[in-house]
């Protein structure tokens, strides 16, 4: 305790130093990527990435896109980049997942791999794009009903073993808290495990994406638009991202 204590806050002289070795290490990669690529390319060159210590929202309706959006980040991480990371889907299985991401990288049809009707095309692309998403360093893990604690534990794991830079939860609303104290309300609930992710991504200072619902509120409007506030079950969502 006595040396964590010690170490805990530092001189902003200290500090400087390696604020100045961040900037001239950036200068010397001539503009180059510094964070996390998402794969999008005008989202990128506005962020330069996804980067350490960050929490992320990506937030919809239900059927809008969001796994799908989610799955393209960890894809452009991941095999396009060759950065490990890891997807905790307690939405979608591990095999609707591996078909989505061959769907997406050999640009075969997900309903035509469903139905049986690919063709011979199909298949050549989707041979010639297997090596590269079975060797890319992403992990998939579909357990139902993971608890904060059990996520926290298993980043730590793969950060320690794999160098792990970048989590996806597939969805906040669909987490257990797992704590021993049991929340007073389910929005005091969701508020604790969006406060946890923000935790765990500066612990581990890696970004982490966590996806989440909205609300009916979108729909009540004439434009549709969503907005803030719209975010399920709790306020402090937008405070964490």
């Amino acid at each position: 305790t006595e040396q964590r204590t010690s170490e805990d806050y530092l001189p902003l002289g200290d500090i400087m130093e390696g604020a100045l070795d961040e900037i001239e290490a950036i200068g010397s990669r001539s503009g180059e990527m510094t964070g996390v690529p998402t794969g999008f390319t005008d989202f990128d060159s506005l962020t330069n990435g996804l980067h350490p210590g960050q929490m992320i929202v990506i937030a919809a309706r239900p059927a809008m896109g969001k796994s799908t959006l989610a799955l393209d980040f960890a894809r452009a991480a991941s095999i396009k980049n060759n950065l490990p990371s890891v997807i905790f889907s307690l939405e979608m299985g591990r095999n609707e997942i591996a078909m989505r991401l061959l769907s997406a990288e050999a640009r075969v049809a997900l309903h035509h791999m469903r139905s049986g009707t690919m063709t011979d095309d199909d298949w050549t692309r989707l041979a010639r794009r297997m090596p590269d998403v079975s060797a890319a360093p992403l992990y998939i893990d579909d357990s139902p009903n993971l608890s904060m604690m059990e996520i926290r534990a298993k980043c730590r794991r793969l950060k320690q073993r794999n160098d792990l830079k970048l989590v996806v939860i597939d969805y906040l609303q669909l987490m257990q808290s797992g704590g021993s104290k049991r929340a007073e309300s389910r929005q005091q609930e969701v508020s604790d495990m969006s406060r946890n992710l923000k935790l765990l991504a500066k612990e581990l200072e890696i970004p982490v994406i966590a996806l989440s619902q909205l609300n009916r509120g979108p729909e009540q409007r004439t434009d549709k638009k969503p907005m803030v506030s719209d975010l399920r079950e709790s306020g402090s969502i937008e405070q964490d991202a």
